[in-house]
């Protein structure tokens, strides 16, 4: 049974796993942008070049590194998860804070997902599914229509707390009796 009535965060290995991607990307542009940087001094005569030295293009880079390294960091920190007896709620977002409460009388469906990475790193994934319209978005183009569909909210949890959570939470859903 998962902990009840107190905010939770998500495991370290949760903020390991998302920060991955977040810093291979941080380090390709630093990489780049820096043999950018220092390789247009040379190609670049004239007075349009003032802005293509390395002098205005290292702060440049590093910040736009910096700040994609710490996304996830900020992301998971203020990232939390309560449990209650009939509800979970999730608080996330950095500049503009997102609060969600579900009633477990409205969860449709709890997908526990877990990949070879995620397995690497010993987490997985929940998503949980009500029935609500925001959860799918729709894209227009020459010839087609698609569906997005998302969930109402994802979890990266540890495994043993993705099972305890499905359980608790489908254990928790009243009984619609037949019609």
């Amino acid at each position: 049974m998962p902990v009840l009535n107190t905010r939770r965060m998500q495991p370290f290995a949760a903020l390991l796993y998302s920060a991955l991607g977040a810093f291979t990307l941080a380090v390709l542009i630093l990489v780049v942008g820096l043999l950018f940087a220092f390789g247009a001094e040379d190609a670049c005569q004239g007075d349009g070049c003032r802005l293509l030295t390395s002098e205005t293009l290292v702060p440049v880079i590093v910040v736009v590194s910096l700040i994609i390294s710490l996304y996830p960091i900020l992301y998971w920190y203020l990232f939390s998860y309560e449990v209650t007896q009939r509800t979970i709620t999730v608080n996330s977002g950095i500049l503009f804070r997102q609060y969600e409460t579900i009633d477990f009388g409205k969860i449709q469906t709890i997908e526990n997902v877990r990949g070879p990475l995620l397995m690497l790193f010993g987490l997985t994934i929940v998503k949980i599914w009500t029935a609500s319209a925001s959860q799918i978005s729709f894209s227009v183009g020459a010839n087609s229509a698609q569906a997005h569909p998302s969930p109402d909210t994802v979890l990266t949890l540890t495994k043993d707390d993705a099972a305890q959570l499905k359980d608790f939470i489908m254990r928790g859903k009243p009984n619609v009796q037949g019609f």
